[in-house]
């Protein structure tokens, strides 16, 4: 089984691990409420998340953190494609919080995490069509959805 910790052992991997899921938890949870209230995911949370997930990579989790920056990249990869040659949707903080996710869930797991918060959007989006409460062409605060994602596979993967 890959987990987002491959090749880490001992009590590192359990302080580590509790660590990343702390953290992850804290930043997404913050992301999603920045981008529910003001429909924005902002630099000023997306980089310190960033850097304090790399760094506690870096010092509990070492072997972790090639596969973290390669899903960060991939996320963040994916994301800009999608936002390049979608409908205008996707902003930039959904682009840089799949890159975060990426760094979250390592490149293992990313694309099923990226995956599960679309899925999770696309509930959301259907529910709120239905309900009459948005419009076909309108948009929705997407962090949440994609937060969920990760957490979702942080939880179920590790």
């Amino acid at each position: 089984m890959i987990t987002p910790l491959m090749g880490v052992n001992g009590w590192q991997a359990s302080v580590g691990r509790g660590a990343l899921l702390a953290l992850g938890a804290f930043f997404l949870l913050a992301m999603s409420w920045a981008d529910l209230r003001r429909w924005i995911i902002p630099n000023s949370l997306l980089l310190p998340g960033a850097v304090l997930v790399l760094a506690l990579r870096g010092l509990l989790l070492p072997g972790t953190l090639p596969g973290a920056l390669l899903g960060g990249a991939l996320g963040w990869t994916l994301f800009w494609l999608l936002a390049h040659l979608g409908d205008g949707q996707l902003g930039g903080g959904d682009v840089r919080l799949a890159g975060f996710i990426g760094l979250l869930t390592g490149a293992a797991w990313v694309i099923p995490a990226l995956l599960l918060g679309m899925a999770a959007g696309g509930v959301i989006a259907f529910g709120l069509i239905a309900s009459g409460r948005a419009q076909m062409d309108q948009g929705f605060p997407y962090g949440p959805a994609l937060s969920l994602g990760a957490m979702t596979i942080l939880l179920l993967a590790g």
